[in-house]
């Protein structure tokens, strides 16, 4: 994992500017870990931390300018040479772009024309921030740097109601107003009098269009799965990898065993749940390393977080002989874009009147995404913005059946966000993940096929029964409401428990600390709040979802 920041000013660098990159410097010399680069000219400035996960260079200096890579666009198994080949110099070409199959975001800067470009993979899993400044550019691969930055940023008070209600941003929107988020394969690009043009260089409806059997599609994802595996295996042959209950690590697991490598494998579950017996289940039926750590709340940190602070800082066993230890298989991906969640019945049905203010409306209630009347300034008012973004969002793809239409949403939108909101952390867990999963020539074959033969998991367990039988003899952790597992399991469902948890009292106090000093004025009501706070913590009235709903907003202040 590697982190970048920039700024570009066709006529020269204003002293504002010079200041936001040589502030970033410091800060980010002051991190022990990883590799410091840099590059600047009179137009412009850009810095790289690069923690080396993948042990592969991500940066680029040439004759011609500089290029560097946050992540790995896994064209080929290396990092340094992909960059290359995509950064050479010359602009940077959608032929080249559309090879791109892994979560990264890069720059080609070209010194001699003073021309910049940015890109993003095709799901935008590694997205750029940017905005303008002193008529120039700044730009990031994580938005709470601009608030380190001295510039004044408006709260947006839209975006921060979708995060609260729906966990992800839509469209190019992020906490703060004057800052854009790069959407799905965008590209930024500087002409030669330093105007920003925005491209989009992969048509993900184009995809649609294209039709399968199913028996075509399961040879299909199972070949390219395999083959983006290959890329990301390189030569290792001692990996790092994570093993829930469910079906999408057990599948990663299934092709790293094949492939006879040495697997050190970890679990972070709650005691007695489905997660931590049908992972003991798989892992004692096929033989894996797999160490089981007991936490006490899964939703307080991200995988990606938990793995990273553990992994790196306990040293357990396994650590040494890892090839590359800050690298982890996940299988993140795989619940929305193999089994087709967040797609209940009330939704397809939804979808298929091909009315999108039907469907905005289906999943708002599927989602129970409705802002807290109680806390919220105006909720009403608020709710009727979040509705029209979510129709804004899902009319970008015209054309396009309705039903096909929600899953791109879905990918464009809360996949989009699904690693970029924990890569905010990324200097505390350290750690970067392969994703092959997240291929869009994977997730090209689900787009094959009728909605009806994906949904519920279906497509995915006959994809399963055919090509890895072993991922479906132990029990596994069903979705409600999905096909569910024939084996017998013996625990508590991670739903039921995640509704029996309470709010720990220091969480409280410091949401509550948090909510005082927001710097939004008129949204949260801050007496109403300070009362239900208060009425939870003597166990008098349940207020669970206003906290969640106020700590999702302060945790961008």
């Amino acid at each position: 994992m590697s982190k970048l920041f920039g700024v570009y000013r066709k006529e020269g660098l204003t002293p504002t500017l010079r200041s936001f990159a040589n502030k970033m410097m410091d800060d980010w010399c002051d991190i022990p870990d990883g590799q410091l680069n840099h590059y600047f000219d009179k137009c412009f400035g850009v810095i790289q931390k690069d923690y080396q996960q993948y042990q592969q260079s991500g940066w680029n200096f040439k004759p011609w300018g500089v290029g560097a890579m946050a992540g790995h666009s896994v064209v080929s198994s290396d990092r340094e040479k992909d960059l290359i080949y995509l950064s050479d110099g010359s602009p940077l070409k959608d032929d080249k772009l559309r090879e791109i199959e892994g979560s990264c975001c890069l720059f080609s800067y070209n010194k001699h024309s003073t021309t910049l470009e940015l890109a993003t993979d095709p799901l935008g899993l590694r997205p750029f921030y940017f905005m303008e400044v002193d008529g120039g550019l700044v730009f990031c691969t994580d938005v709470k740097t601009f608030s380190k930055l001295n510039v004044h940023l408006t709260p947006n008070k839209d975006a921060l109601c979708e995060y609260a209600t729906l966990g992800y941003f839509l469209l190019d929107h992020t906490p703060f107003k004057e800052v854009h988020c790069s959407t799905p394969a965008q590209k930024l690009k500087t002409d030669v009098a330093g105007n920003v043009q925005l491209d989009t260089y992969f048509d993900w409806k184009e995809l649609t269009q294209s039709k399968q059997s199913v028996d075509d599609a399961i040879l299909g994802i199972d070949k390219d799965f395999k083959s983006v595996c290959d890329r990301y295996l390189a030569n290792d042959s001692s990996v790092l990898t994570t093993l829930s209950g469910g079906l999408d690590s057990r599948l990663i697991a299934c092709e790293l065993k094949r492939r006879q490598l040495d697997i050190v494998g970890f679990n972070f579950s709650q005691k007695d749940t489905q997660d931590v017996y049908c992972a003991k289940q798989f892992s004692e039926a096929n033989e894996l390393d797999i160490s089981f750590v007991q936490v006490k709340n899964t939703q307080s940190l991200s995988v990606e977080m938990r793995l990273g602070e553990y992994w790196r800082e306990q040293r357990p066993k396994g650590y040494e002989k890892v090839d590359r230890p800050q690298l982890s298989w996940s299988g993140n991906g795989g619940s929305v874009g193999l089994g087709y969640i967040y797609f209940s019945d009330p939704v397809y049905r939804a979808a298929l009147t091909q009315n999108v203010e039907k469907l905005a409306d289906a999943y708002l209630s599927q989602q129970f995404a409705c802002l807290p009347q109680s806390v919220v300034v105006d909720a009403r008012e608020y709710q009727s913005v979040l509705r029209e973004n979510i129709i804004k969002a899902l009319s970008l793809y015209n054309g396009v059946p309705l039903e096909k239409a929600y899953y791109l949403f879905l990918l464009h939108n809360d996949q989009h966000h699904h690693l970029a909101i924990p890569n905010e952390d990324i200097d505390k867990f350290q750690m970067e993940f392969c994703l092959p999963i997240y291929s869009w020539k994977v997730l090209r074959h689900i787009l094959s096929l009728p909605v009806e033969e994906v949904r519920r998991h279906k497509f995915y367990l006959r994809w399963l029964k055919q090509s890895y039988p072993e991922a479906l003899k132990t029990p596994w952790q069903a979705y409600p409401g999905h096909i569910p597992c024939p084996h017998k399991i013996q625990a508590k469902d991670q739903w039921s428990v995640t509704k029996e948890q309470g709010l720990p009292l220091n969480r409280i106090v410091d949401v509550w600390q948090k909510s005082m000093k927001l710097p939004v004025n008129n949204f949260v009501k801050r007496s109403s709040f300070t009362f239900l706070c208060v009425l939870h913590c003597l166990k008098v009235k349940k207020s669970t979802s206003q906290i969640n709903f106020v700590n999702k907003i302060v945790s961008w202040h």
